[in-house]
């Protein structure tokens, strides 16, 4: 049948199959995906023979046939841990059967046969050779890669497909799915100050919990951290990484950050344009020239754009200007759905301004995505505190102590909850602390010299009274100036300190960490 099937595909492209034996598993993925594409009209030549791992590397060197490759119009080489070795030269294979393999790739390319790299799991990115790092780039586990793919092998044309011009309804397959994707755009660049590390991480967290879809240019910087904090927050919940996360980037180009769906574009200013064409809103942090850009484009392609005004540290004044600029013309162009009082909370300071982010995005789409943790598993939307590792109950005279410890748990990846990082200025706390008593992973009360602060003894109550209802987690913590002899309350006394009088050490932090996560780092 698929013989059969090649003799008429005269006039179908020819594609030439380069693998490695792995294992008999990879092989029978390789051979099923050859012959999915026979079944589409791909004249696709490939060796079937079987081998076992005495013949991982031997395998190779049958495929790579001269006459086979000049024949081909595409080389699709298909990248794992094996044929990594093989091209970067740590195989068993020898020198001149490396230089002959390397030499027939190099072959197809200036003959003008195109040569992609394929790989079957998003996971074995990194098994891309160095070698081929400046060829096209297709994961056939993200969202239309096989039919990118197909469309690319068809056409016989330079120009890399992408979702815009296979027309691929990935409008009707979000409204499927009720995601609303928000675009993030921020400073490019490894360097970036701590308070656009900080909100970039939260951002990235928030986004995740709140049920939306996140979509990157790919970039280092913010669109790093921001995805990898995404990410963890999705894995954790047990969601695939590749429905909830896109990366656009010009075809032969990696995204910094490796995960979710990968989709290409003939150009830079192409994969800018695909980006904002799918975002339901965007999202602009920092920024040093291109992050205004691209809240300039998405505004005057009718999308709300929120920039974080606080995130401006070093020269880092993109999402500052923009906000700026929003304000100035506010009443020529609005943002639909949300008032200017709404709007101005976005100069509100950062990390803390995430929280009215999160707040604005369900604002703009009139109820938080049916995709959101909180829904799936038929629960009522949870406080917008539900974020919070830890709340830190404190004696305002201990301030910098508590500060230090707070910065220490958030280094360590730990979401925590002080009250000058997350109080608005101006506006009514007794709520908000209610909120986050109510709504907090875990409790650490934390004692010093002063002893207990004028707020501290009803926020233990409350703390009692969430340890009755929910078993919350409460920590007492003896700061490293508290008397050798601590007068705790007798709520306290039940349960096991973390004592923290010999300094704020590795053993000290670790034994925190285990009390608000219940596992022992």
């Amino acid at each position: 049948m698929i013989e059969q099937q090649i003799k008429n595909s005269v006039k179908s492209p020819r594609v030439y199959i380069s693998y490695s034996n792995d294992s008999p598993e990879h092989r029978t993925q390789v051979l099923a995906f050859a012959d999915r594409l026979i079944r589409d009209g791909i004249d696709c030549q490939i060796n079937r023979e079987g081998g076992g791992p005495e013949v991982l590397f031997g395998e190779i060197w049958s495929l790579f046939d001269s006459d086979q490759i000049t024949r081909a119009a595409t080389v699709l080489v298909i990248c794992t841990a094996a044929y990594k070795q093989l091209l970067d030269g740590n195989s068993l294979g020898s020198t001149s059967e490396l230089t002959k393999a390397w030499r027939l790739l190099s072959v197809a390319a200036n003959r003008d046969r195109k040569v992609i790299a394929v790989i079957l799991w998003s996971e074995d990115r990194q098994y891309i050779s160095k070698k081929l790092s400046d060829v096209t780039y297709c994961d056939l586990s993200a969202l239309h890669g096989y039919d990118i793919l197909l469309a690319a092998l068809r056409s016989g044309s330079s120009n890399w497909p992408n979702a815009r011009t296979l027309n691929l309804d990935l409008e009707a397959e979000r409204q499927a799915k009720a995601i609303k994707w928000v675009l993030v755009a921020g400073s490019g660049n490894d360097q970036l100050p701590k308070k656009l590390v900080e909100t970039s991480q939260l951002l990235g967290r928030c986004l995740a919990d709140a049920g939306f879809g996140l979509v990157l240019g790919g970039w280092p910087g913010v669109d790093h951290v921001v995805g990898r904090a995404f990410a963890e927050s999705v894995r954790a919940s047990g969601c695939r990484l590749t429905e909830r996360l896109i990366q656009f980037r010009k075809s032969g180009q990696l995204p910094d950050f490796p995960g979710g769906q990968y989709l290409t574009a003939a150009s830079d200013d192409e994969a800018w344009g695909l980006s904002i064409d799918q975002a339901d809103a965007v999202v602009l942090l920092g920024g040093i020239g291109g992050t205004r850009e691209t809240g300039c484009l998405a505004r005057k392609s009718g999308k709300p754009v929120l920039p974080v005004a606080d995130t401006r540290d070093d020269g880092h004044e993109d999402a500052y200007k923009v906000y700026f600029e929003m304000i100035r013309e506010w009443d020529a162009s609005p943002v639909p759905g949300i008032t200017q009082e709404d709007f101005n909370s976005l100069g509100d300071a950062a990390p803390g301004v995430i929280r009215e982010v999160i707040r604005l995005l369900e604002l703009l789409f009139g109820k938080r995505p049916k995709s959101s943790p909180a829904e799936a598993q038929g629960l009522d939307a949870l406080p917008r505190n539900q974020n919070f590792d830890v709340f830190l109950s404190h004696n305002s005279k201990d301030k910098l102590t508590v500060r230090a410890v707070g910065e220490a748990l958030k280094a360590r990846g730990l979401r925590v909850w002080l009250d000058e990082w997350e109080l608005v200025p101006g506006r009514p706390w007794q709520e908000d602390l209610e909120e986050i008593i109510q709504s907090t992973k875990s409790a650490a009360v934390l004692v010093g010299a002063d002893g207990f602060g004028p707020w501290e003894t009803p926020e233990m109550r409350g703390l009692l009274s969430e340890f009755v209802n929910r078993k919350l987690p409460v920590i007492p913590v003896l700061l490293p100036d508290a008397p050798k002899q601590p007068v705790l309350p007798l709520f306290l006394k039940q349960f096991t300190w973390v004592d923290l009088r010999g300094g704020l050490t590795n053993d000290g932090v670790n034994r925190l960490i285990w009390g608000i996560t219940g596992k022992k780092p």
